[in-house]
């Protein structure tokens, strides 16, 4: 008997680690199939019912509606928890919206993945996470937030095959409704410690925004001409209706050539504090384009140059290359021409461009330049 127990025990211990292993990376989803049945196949009470948006908005005493051009297709109830969620088709992807009441934010999210990535993230106003678990199958992206106003803890996410270059925070905005967000306080750290630096020097402290371009140029001129020189703009370059700051300066690479901006950092705010997108200095620079684009200059001595066109990801906290050449010392002694859209400077990682030294010169000045409209140092 005691043998037979043994074996007994331990089938059932391979079969426990067996479902564990299998819910690390299987999301828990209502069996939204049986919601019409008091019942599942086991005989136990569903959890789950089916609600209406509007019975949402009545137990949560907070309106909750889809974004404009969503597909609705069902919302639940999970009675045993006192959550609720809204299953709707948006924009070529399928979404499950979570809402709860609770004290403070909590994962409702039901999803047990061993997430890729995670990183703390801002929805409007209000403070959260973002979440994203690749494979080879799919991607997974999960974001939460707390509603301060509501009490709410509210969770999205969807999943497919690939979602390079998506950003959930965008569709999280269109949840939290229209929010004066005053960027010019959530960036003031970037332009407090900019100033300290422009007014007395770079000191032999660790900094956390402040630029090695903003370095360069605050221990060679003096403070007063630096005031009324470097600005700040406060814009929207990604295109997802959220600003980025820019902080810059106008002046001639070329001598007699019209002024362009040229930027010491671009500073996002997807993050629950500022973070940098861009550093230039002199022999790293980005000048600004028409477009929202960016044209890079950099060098690495008489053999090596870089030149490249970028601009920034959907969600401003990323460099996308469009083009990059950049020269490279030949084996045989030669400088060869190279070219990719990554970034890299790798001749391993990029072709040979057939271009020659007047080529690569004039690809150089191929663009149409545009300024901020700065705010100088000298008003804060």
């Amino acid at each position: 008997m005691k043998k037979i127990l043994k074996k007994g025990m331990a089938g059932l211990l391979v079969l426990s680690m067996l479902m564990m292993t299998a819910c690390v990376l299987t999301p828990a989803q209502p069996q939204s199939e049986n919601v019409n049945s008091s019942e599942t196949n086991t005989g136990m009470a569903n959890p789950w019912e089916e609600v209406s948006l509007d019975e949402i908005s009545q137990a949560l005493e907070a309106q909750i509606d889809l974004p404009e051009g969503a597909d609705y297709k069902t919302s639940l109830h999970l009675t045993t928890d006192d959550l609720y969620e809204i299953q709707f088709y948006y924009d070529g992807l399928d979404y499950v919206y979570r809402l709860k009441e609770t004290a403070s934010l909590e994962d409702i999210s039901g999803m047990y993945y061993e997430w890729t990535a995670t990183s703390d993230t801002k929805v409007g106003e209000f403070s959260g996470k973002d979440y994203r678990y690749i494979s080879d199958e799919e991607t997974v992206d999960r974001i939460e937030w707390y509603d301060t106003d509501r009490a709410l803890t509210c969770c999205l996410s969807t999943r497919a095959a690939d979602l390079s270059g998506f950003d959930i925070t965008a569709i999280a905005l269109k949840f939290v409704g229209e929010q004066t967000v005053d960027y010019l306080t959530y960036y003031r750290p970037v332009l407090d410690e900019t100033l300290e630096v422009i007014k007395n020097g770079y000191q032999d402290k660790e900094y956390q925004y402040v630029s090695t371009g903003i370095m360069e140029v605050a221990n060679y001129n003096r403070p007063e001409n630096l005031l009324k020189s470097v600005g700040y703009c406060i814009t929207d370059l990604s295109g997802d209706g959220i600003p980025e700051l820019v902080i810059g300066e106008d002046f001639s690479a070329v001598e007699g050539a019209e002024p362009t901006s040229y930027i010491y950092g671009i500073y996002n705010c997807k993050y629950e504090k500022p973070t940098t997108t861009v550093e230039g200095w002199a022999r790293n620079s980005y000048a600004y384009a028409e477009g929202n684009q960016f044209v890079y200059y950099g060098s690495g001595g008489a053999m090596y140059s870089m030149y490249g066109l970028m601009h920034l990801s959907e969600d401003g906290t990323e460099i996308v290359w469009e083009d990059y050449y950049f020269t490279y010392e030949k084996e045989d002694g030669d400088i060869g021409y190279y070219h990719n859209t990554t970034g890299e400077w790798d001749p391993k990682k990029s072709e040979e461009a057939d271009l020659t030294p007047l080529g690569y010169e004039v690809i150089q000045q191929d663009h149409d330049f545009a300024k901020f409209n700065w705010t100088y140092f000298d008003t804060l």
